[in-house]
């Protein structure tokens, strides 16, 4: 049970050498949230952070940017139109219904020169 929280001298050659007392009391220090021994004075660890939920607009961001990822040269270019043109939210539901190139205008036959 050697550990980085145990750094005071003395209580890891209690502990090692199987003293009932040390070994208890270090057991009971760790188990109540101290995490390291600096000395012989126990040092409270820090409180665990907690995973924050990331709000709506970054969550669309990483949806539009990992859909992207999957489009390259000119369907991309025409996602990132549709973006700056109807916003993110229809990029993003264009991509997941599985994009297509849209096709471009015909160009009117010019009659043969003669």
């Amino acid at each position: 049970m050697k550990k980085d929280y145990m750094k005071c001298e003395k209580c890891v050659e209690a502990y090692e050498a199987g003293r009932a007392d040390a070994r208890a009391e270090i057991e009971a220090m760790v188990k109540k949230g101290f995490g390291s021994f600096v000395g012989t004075v126990a040092v409270a660890a820090e409180a665990p952070v907690k995973a924050h939920k990331p709000s709506a607009a970054r969550k669309l961001q990483g949806q539009y940017m990992g859909l992207l990822r999957g489009h390259k040269g000119r369907e991309a270019q025409a996602i990132k139109r549709l973006c700056k043109e109807k916003g993110k939210e229809a990029a993003v539901a264009a991509m997941q219904k599985g994009f297509k190139m849209p096709k471009p205008k015909a160009k009117p036959a010019e009659p043969p020169a003669a």
